[in-house]
């Protein structure tokens, strides 16, 4: 015999939203009485206690919205993102599952950051998906991808050396821009090569804005700045 709290979570895995439901409503994940293939229909259950660090955004679970375009739903959940597996995990009471990259789902606000799954090009021509946080939104978005990997333990090699166990190692992030409805990695932040391959046309311009407001797109901050003055 299924437990009561078993027969709960079948149903929450079974269907998402549950047929009905008043449109452009911000609804509570745990006041859902169904949920769907959103989420996998198995608990993740991972152990990284043995490796040093974590692979994720913020360990804790917390807070977040997803947005999905076409049903016009906003679902507040418990969530984290993962950076290593590059996936959300909600939290449903005391288990783990896994959010499915739907794509019905127009973003995930989390830690007060707007996540939208992308497919992109990195600069090795190779063409990825995955989810990116979105910092500048208008003609030319510009996006975040934040990348996690995991180290094997290193013996030492001689007496002088010393072991290094399994970790987690966070990677430099990468930042893609989106023209002519193509997303692609950034493949170079010096000012005139930048503006050179990118917006040519413009060159003179752009360049005197970053001369004049001291931009290093090497920062974050001042390469939001820039691009949200080339977005107005």
């Amino acid at each position: 015999m299924f437990s009561k709290r078993k027969v709960i979570i079948i149903m929450l895995l079974a269907i998402f939203v549950m047929p009905g439901i008043v449109s452009a409503q911000i609804i509570d994940v745990s006041k859902i009485k169904y949920l769907n293939s959103a989420l996998r229909d198995k608990k993740e259950d991972y152990n990284y206690e043995s490796i040093k660090g974590n692979p994720y955004m913020e360990k804790e679970f917390k807070k977040g919205l997803i947005s999905y375009a076409k049903e016009e739903k906003k679902i507040r959940a418990s969530l984290r993102y993962n950076m290593l597996s590059d996936r959300f995990e909600m939290e449903i009471w005391d288990d783990v599952y896994l959010l499915k990259t739907n794509k019905n789902i127009e973003y995930i606000n989390y830690l007060n950051k707007v996540f939208k799954y992308k497919e992109y090009i990195n600069k090795d021509g190779q063409t990825k998906k995955g989810y990116v946080i979105q910092l500048v939104e208008g003609e030319y978005p510009l996006f975040k991808k934040m990348k996690t990997v995991y180290r094997e333990a290193e013996p030492p090699e001689t007496g002088y050396d010393s072991y290094k166990p399994p970790r987690f190692e966070r990677l430099d992030d990468l930042y893609l821009m989106e023209l002519k409805d193509e997303v692609f990695e950034i493949e170079s932040f010096r000012k005139r090569k930048f503006l050179k391959l990118y917006f040519k046309d413009k060159k003179s311009e752009y360049l005197d804005y970053m001369k004049e407001n001291n931009i290093n797109l090497r920062r974050e901050d001042e390469m939001i700045q820039f691009f949200k003055y080339i977005n107005n």
